[in-house]
This record gives structure tokens, sequence and C-alpha cells, in this order.
């Protein structure tokens, strides 16, 4: 997607922000507006996190941040790479296994675990 389509969809989803009921449905709309922006690749990459923390860091602090992240997804790509998935979960991922686990559905489920892993654990 072009800078431009992204700026568009990003602002898109905030207008929808301002408009939502309450403070939580708009939170997730600017949450998803940042998204677009801050991770174009989209949520695959797992690189929000990461561009997060460099921002909110010091001034100082960000050079060394960029390089130890840098150093770490080295470490980690291995890792990944052994998963059928072949990346990392999104938080959005574990957050509806969760809300599965926490829901109606999930009613008859108990002392079972629940791998939200890429597959990493039956590798």
């Amino acid at each position: 997607m072009q800078n431009s389509g992204r700026l568009k969809r990003a602002l898109a989803r905030f207008e929808m922000g301002c408009e939502r009921p309450s403070a939580a449905q708009a939170l997730t709309d600017y949450l998803l507006a940042l998204r677009v922006l801050l991770e174009p690749e989209g949520p695959a990459s797992g690189r929000l996190a990461q561009r997060l923390a460099i921002i909110c860091a010091r001034p100082d602090d960000r050079v060394g941040l960029t390089e130890r992240t840098a150093r770490f997804a080295d470490h980690i790509a291995p890792i990944l790479n052994r998963a059928p998935s072949r990346r990392a979960n999104t938080p959005a991922e574990v957050a509806r296994a969760v809300a599965f686990l926490a829901g109606d559905d999930a009613a008859s489920i108990h002392g079972a675990t629940l791998s939200v892993d890429g597959g990493l654990s039956v590798v």
C-alpha cells in the first residue's frame, strides 16, 4: 500500500473512533489507526511493539534500543523458523484465544492447555 493509501486508511479509522459511543471502542479504532502507520507490512510482521518501544524511549536511548531489538530479532528468527507458522503470534491472535476461553463457547473446557504459539509446541 502506498503512503497516501496508508494515511487515508489510518485517518478513516481515526474518524470512526471519534464517532464511537464508548471510550473503549474509540481507543480500539485509534490504536488500529496507529498500527496502520507504524506497521505497514501488516500485523504478521510483529514489528509494532518494537517500533512503539523505540518511539516511546527517551531520545538518548533510541539508538541503543534500536540496536538491541535488531539483535533480538536475529536471535529469535531461527526459533520462529521452526514453527509451522514461521512467525510470532500477534497480540490479536492471543486475545482471540483468551476471549474464546473466557466466553460461553468454552464452558465445557476444563483442565486443557491451549497453546497459542503458531505450532511451535508440537514441533
